[in-house]
């Protein structure tokens, strides 16, 4: 399974930032591409591409930069900047699944928190939770 934590940084203002080898893993991995398969695309061979996601390189052909964002339809500053406002403004990191999954246990600490809601009303929003929970994972 892939960790969340392990992909992801957050500095101290809450927003994420991530290195290029770990855009483009998330990036492939989000695109359901195999490193094979984006290699090939790539014209590089996967060795390169492991390298590249692990960030023990770089590509050194500056279009492949441009072919990258291409096929994941986004910017190369986007790939290449580790500057937090410019990752949070890139379609929130095409929505992956893990950060809105991170935003919305955000949001539901906060309201665990907020002293406006009864225990009560705390009660019921973890049990709606925990059934939604437990109802998926029947199907």
């Amino acid at each position: 399974m892939y960790d969340f934590y392990e992909s992801y940084n957050i500095n101290v203002r809450g927003y994420i930032i991530m290195s290029f080898g770990r855009k483009l893993k998330q990036l492939r991995k989000s695109a359901r591409i195999t490193q094979t398969e984006l290699a090939e695309k790539l014209n590089i061979t996967t060795r390169t591409l492991i390298n590249c996601e692990t960030g023990k390189c770089y590509p050194k052909q500056t279009e492949i930069y441009a072919d990258i964002a291409s096929i994941f339809d986004v910017t190369v500053d986007f790939l290449m900047s580790e500057n937090e406002d410019l990752f949070k403004n890139e379609a929130d990191y095409k929505k992956t699944p893990q950060i809105r999954a991170k935003k919305a246990a955000d949001e539901i600490i906060s309201l665990m928190k907020c002293e406006e809601l009864s225990d009560n009303e705390k009660d019921i929003l973890m049990k709606a939770i925990t059934d939604a929970y437990w109802d998926l994972k029947k199907i």
